[in-house]
């Protein structure tokens, strides 16, 4: 049940999260188009607000859920005046954690003072994003191993923002009307293209840091996940793979292949806020 309750809340935040990193990117390339940055900025405000306010819904309830699942305790006052606290206070969830509750809350102030969250804003709080499972000490953030499991869980959220996540944003601001005064596809691969080094490299990076070949190559629940996730990713580099030759040679790509791209790339964030519930061979 607490599995289920974890996947289902990572099932929100995570596209919450991605799509707040897209409404940033689709914002600055829109600006660098020449768009009017008052339209653009009252554009990604309409976007930030509903997804902002779902991640700050979801703050306690993650905690609740990490605290539950950790400890098996039943959820009680002790649960709330004991356990979650020393949860949150002595454990690498706990800052993690933190970290992105207080960069949630400066982006709502931003927020309400009328200014979008920038590009830099959304990626750092992708970067801070509470993991399930991370009972570590406090102190473990400053272990090297894992810093880099960190950087590379945060390069991949990061690069999944500025790739499928911009271009979703992308296609349905063109749809309700809010378009560039010059076509923006062949400027969309200046963040697609770093967006998917990051990408893929973070997903390399993840992988190697949870079973390898063991992972590649098993037949639990988590591997068979993953090798639908890695199947979906070929895909999504082939489209956009694609795309980006048809851009390159002034052929604009049919809308429906472009929805496609964002659909595949879509399955996979689901397929990995399943897996980051799951125990893996490596954890």
């Amino acid at each position: 049940m607490l599995i289920l309750a974890g996947g289902l809340l990572r099932l929100v935040t995570l596209p919450a999260g991605l799509l707040l990193g897209g409404g940033a990117g689709a914002g600055l390339l829109l600006r660098h188009l020449g768009g009017e940055p008052a339209a653009v900025e009252r554009a990604e405000c309409r976007l930030a607000r509903p997804l902002l306010l779902v991640l700050i819904a979801a703050l306690v309830p993650l905690a609740l859920v990490e605290t539950l699942q950790q400890t098996g305790a039943p959820l009680d006052g002790a649960l709330l005046t004991d356990l979650l606290p020393y949860m949150l206070l002595n454990t690498l969830f706990g800052v993690v954690w933190a970290a992105h509750a207080a960069i949630l809350g400066l982006l709502w102030a931003r927020l309400r003072a009328g200014h979008a969250p920038g590009l830099i804003g959304a990626l750092a709080l992708l970067v801070a994003w509470p993991q399930l499972g991370h009972l570590a000490p406090n102190f473990d953030i400053l272990v090297p191993d894992t810093l880099t499991e960190l950087g590379w869980l945060g390069a991949h959220r990061a690069g999944a923002a500025l790739w499928p996540g911009t271009l979703a944003v992308l296609l349905a601001w063109n749809r309700a009307g809010i378009v560039a005064p010059q076509p923006w596809g062949a400027a969309f691969f200046r963040l697609a293209l770093p967006g998917a080094g990051l990408l893929i490299g973070g997903a390399a990076g993840v992988l190697l840091d949870h079973g390898g070949v063991a992972t590649l190559t098993g037949a639990t629940p988590f591997a068979n996940l993953v090798q639908i996730k890695i199947v979906l990713l070929l895909g999504l580099l082939g489209l956009g793979a694609w795309h980006f030759r048809r851009y390159r040679s002034a052929a604009a790509p049919d809308r429906g292949t472009l929805a496609a791209e964002v659909a595949v790339a879509g399955a996979a964030v689901a397929l990995g806020a399943i897996l980051g519930v799951l125990p893996s061979p490596g954890s």
